[in-house]
């Protein structure tokens, strides 16, 4: 096989051009020439369209339009900048060597994203490019991805490769977040003339949300694999076989098993630390992470049963006000690793103290599971402090959502 590559690479030489292929928009491929400039430095023309439909099926299966969501904009944001040609995923492609694969940021933005969930951190934005590069560093093809499907990326990462359809190509999986139970992949394949997209029945392969941008799913046969995924509107977990058939992945079984009961999490379990500050003017915002630093997952819900601030060893004058309307509540399941979090968000209101104070935040587990302590607002080394409003009154706690959860 790097016998086949160094051969077209050698070509693309003599004839001063390379093949680029990226797909027309019915999803079949269309052949691009690109000539190289006198210094072996490949021009890439315009014409490559974006190779992927937009795409996504209802779990159940109920035949919906497929149709992918745009990420929420960061509501309150860092850092901002556009960006060109980043490279977010750098592989090097088994069995082909010197061949890499990367995905490019062609032209977009980069933006520090300071909310709470699945986006939070470095977000890419803008038009991606899957590209194979050769031994001596030259673009050997390309697929233009569609920027209504691959909308945004929050962290580089490296691209697992397999055989999914049995050609003995090297193949791989690359995906977005599409939801808290779920992401949603498509199949590539590194082919004797090029990069180009495997076609799949249903379009797009679940997978879970914690499997990252490109996962190895678990070959169960020389044409065929498996990805399994959570159903939240049956708890349950869904495994789908896709088979290589006439030249398309068909879905083979569709098999659901129960959810085992998780029990609910100790403090002795858990470990709390701040995770940003929101500085609401007359109030303070704290998100607060909550992992699991146990060896066995639990299950994290419900409001905390009671709340203190600490200043040291001295418990500060606080009281405990009633939850919002719009409370935000849901429940997690913590699996003892550092990926894996939840997120309590606190408001505290009416501070008179020093404005320069650290302060701590005490909350007792639902259940009496145990109170756990969390430095509240020093993120970033600045200490947040509300505004006096009620001189001689005691500061106020409230809860507005328990507990978010993070792809």
């Amino acid at each position: 096989m790097c016998k086949v590559r160094a051969a077209r690479l050698a070509a693309g030489r003599e004839n001063g051009a390379r093949r680029i292929l990226p797909c027309n928009g019915a999803g079949s491929q269309a052949g691009l020439t690109t000539p190289t400039t006198s210094n072996g430095v490949m021009a890439l023309t315009s014409r490559a369209a974006g190779c992927i439909a937009a795409a996504a099926f209802v779990l159940a299966g109920c035949g919906a339009k497929p149709q992918f969501r745009s990420p929420p904009v960061a509501a309150r944001s860092g850092e901002t900048r556009a960006v060109r040609d980043v490279v977010l995923a750098d592989s090097a492609v088994p069995g082909y060597g010197g061949f890499r694969i990367e995905l490019v940021d062609v032209r977009g933005r980069f933006v520090s994203n300071r909310s709470v969930g699945p986006f939070e951190g470095g977000n890419w934005t803008g038009h991606f490019q899957l590209r194979e590069i050769g031994p001596f560093g030259r673009t050997v093809s390309v697929l233009t991805l569609s920027p209504r499907q691959y909308t945004l990326f929050t962290h580089k990462f490296s691209f697992s490769f397999s055989d999914y359809n049995g050609d003995t190509y090297p193949d791989f999986a690359l995906g977005q977040y599409a939801g808290s139970d779920n992401n949603q992949y498509q199949i590539f394949s590194v082919e004797r003339d090029g990069l180009r997209e495997l076609p799949i029945s249903s379009r797009v392969v679940f997978g879970p949300p914690n499997a990252g941008y490109s996962p190895r799913f678990t070959k169960v046969g020389p044409k065929a694999f498996a990805s399994v995924t959570y159903d939240n509107s049956r708890a349950s977990w869904v495994t789908e076989t896709m088979a290589w058939t006439d030249g398309a992945f068909v879905e083979r079984s569709h098999a659901t098993s129960a959810v085992p009961a998780t029990p609910a999490c100790t403090a002795a379990q858990l470990s709390a630390t701040d995770s940003g500050n929101q500085d609401g003017g007359t109030q303070v915002q704290a998100t607060i992470k909550i992992v699991n630093v146990g060896s066995a997952s639990c299950m994290l819900a419900g409001i905390p049963t009671a709340m203190s601030l600490l200043g040291g060893t001295t418990t500060l004058a606080s009281r405990t006000v009633g939850t919002p309307a719009n409370i935000v509540l849901q429940s997690q399941v913590l699996r003892p690793e550092a990926a894996n979090a939840a997120y309590l968000v606190v408001w505290w209101g009416n501070w008179c103290g020093s404005r320069s104070e650290p302060v701590d935040l005490r909350f007792v587990l639902p259940g009496n599971a145990g109170a756990l302590r969390s430095p509240y607002n020093t993120y970033g080394g600045h200490a947040f402090v509300p505004e006096c409003l009620q001189p001689g009154a005691p500061s106020t706690l409230q809860v507005s959502a328990a507990y978010l959860g993070e792809q």
